[in-house]
């Protein structure tokens, strides 16, 4: 339940999908929100849905993503392995630093944002290794079938 406030007091426990009714109901005036953790993230979810594109859509995403990276990374690492000099290093990355160039520029620019940036480094690094961990279990638990 959504807790609504007014100077600090709580004036109405509600269900969450009835909050945005009930501020135009009562025109916002001076009235907060306070979200449950499990309402704010379904919120945020919803939010990131309605701008940012479906399920479906931020898994494509995602995939050219790991894709381009993917690729990349192995042409980097044939032709390092390749190289004999410090100039053929250089050339080596010459290709991923021409296609990341205008990427990082707008990163640097503050025109893109990615979602780690904004999570932050250490909780999206927990993220990563507490899912890792729940999908090996759940693996070895089939394998050990």
């Amino acid at each position: 339940m959504a807790k609504i406030k007014l100077n600090g007091d709580v004036i109405a426990n509600i269900p969450a999908a009835q909050v945005q009714a009930f501020l135009a109901e009562h025109d916002g005036n001076g009235l907060t929100v306070e979200y449950t953790a499990l309402e704010l993230r379904s919120h945020v979810r919803e939010e990131i849905q309605q701008n940012a594109g479906d399920l479906h859509s931020l898994l494509g995403t995602a995939s050219d993503a790991g894709g381009l990276v993917l690729v990349e990374l192995l042409r980097l690492a044939a032709a390092l392995a390749e190289a004999d000099k410090t100039a053929q290093v250089r050339a080596s990355a010459k290709r991923l630093k021409t296609l990341g160039a205008p990427f990082l520029e707008k990163i640097d620019n503050g025109e893109v944002q990615l979602p780690y940036m904004v999570k932050g480094e250490a909780a999206v690094m927990d993220d990563i290794a507490t899912r890792g961990v729940a999908v090996s279990e759940a693996l070895r638990a089939i394998a050990d079938d």
